[in-house]
């Protein structure tokens, strides 16, 4: 049976644990500008604190509408800390797809700021308590630990970019969350230390698991928001950046790039890309301008691939590195028993799509 006196751990405890082992090391670098662990923990005690003083329960919804940068880790690691399931949402969103997931997700509370507020052409039309994260004080010396989460342990809802219909939302355990980040750690083979660049909205699941491979490793999230290739590759340079992530569009908008084709970044060492097939003349042209950084082509936790047999040939063009599935069943249907398929049970997949309440 199990002891209801111990918490189960939550993705709210990486960043406690690296404010408690590292607290005085850069967390976040956006701007010119960072804040250190101990900061961070600070400020997402106080949203947590504000949150439960709002009356959010263990497993109630918190949206977060906000920039990438300090506020909006603060409040993604606040709303987890209170108990709450966080529902990151794209902070480039229109009013009528903010409300779309505000109403789709039930959310109780919205954490956002007025400044991204006032870009939008209307109010927004919602029952969700609206809370300024900018306002919201940080206290030193508040002593807050994580809440147990709700009846299901659930982290998080993300939202899919809709691109086959209305976005779907897929939902996240924290047991999930964290054998996917502790197995993306592993396997990529980061260490404490890593300048880790941000290019990607924390409301995909792949442009957070960069935020949360930088707190597990207690190394520092380097935060860009240039949409421009040749400020990017001065960024990743000035910054001495040592991963980056990114999906297709931003790898051939970089490859088109003169200060990315022609010189190495020489800090770089690991290249990912994920949220769709990159082109086998994009990963050959890859190789040939970063030579010294690993590339690894991957599938995201809301993306599906196929689980076949055979093993995966080495290209040349990538290597592949099996995952341990914790079972793998094969089995047939009653009305078609020559269809096989494969059944796969794996400690960081999703619980599904989001069903109505």
């Amino acid at each position: 049976m199990m002891d209801m006196s111990v918490r189960p751990r939550t993705v709210a405890d990486l960043l406690w644990d690296a404010a408690a082992s590292a607290g005085d090391l850069p967390a976040i670098a956006m701007g010119g500008q960072t804040i250190t662990y101990a900061g961070l923990r600070n400020r997402a005690s106080s949203v947590a604190a504000v949150l439960v003083d709002r009356g959010v329960k263990p497993g109630d919804r918190v949206a977060i509408l906000a920039e990438r940068g300090p506020d909006g880790v603060a409040a993604y690691f606040g709303a987890l800390a209170a108990g709450a399931v966080a529902v990151v949402i794209n902070e480039r969103s229109r009013p009528r797809q903010v409300e779309y997931v505000l109403r789709r997700s039930n959310a109780r509370v919205l954490l956002t700021s007025r400044a991204l507020l006032a870009e939008h052409p209307r109010a927004l039309e919602t029952d969700a308590d609206s809370i300024d994260i900018a306002a919201i004080v940080g206290i030193s010396d508040l002593e807050w630990s994580p809440r147990r989460a709700g009846e299901r342990g659930l982290a998080q809802i993300i939202f899919t970019s809709g691109s086959t219909g209305l976005p779907k939302g897929v939902v996240f355990s924290h047991r999930a969350m964290l054998a996917a980040i502790e197995m993306v750690v592993g396997y990529l083979e980061l260490g404490s230390g890593e300048r880790i660049f941000s290019l990607l909205p924390f409301s995909s699941v792949y442009g957070l698991n960069q935020l949360l491979c930088a707190v597990l490793t207690k190394s520092t999230l380097v935060v860009s928001i240039s949409s421009l290739g040749e400020k990017i590759v001065s960024e990743a340079r000035e910054q001495r950046v040592t991963v980056i992530a990114g999906v297709p569009p931003l790898w051939l908008q970089l490859l088109a790039t003169p200060a990315f084709r022609g010189q190495p970044i020489d800090s770089l060492r690991v290249v990912q890309n994920a949220g769709g097939h990159l082109p086998v003349d994009a990963v050959r042209q890859l190789r040939s301008a970063q030579p010294q950084a690993r590339l690894y082509l991957q599938y995201g936790m809301t993306e599906h691939v196929f689980v076949g047999y055979r093993s995966v040939h080495r290209s040349g063009l990538g290597g592949h590195k099996f995952i341990h599935y914790s079972l793998v069943l094969k089995f047939s249907t009653v009305s078609s028993p020559k269809r096989t398929g494969l059944f796969v049970s794996f400690a960081a997949f999703t619980l599904g799509h989001l069903v109505d309440n």
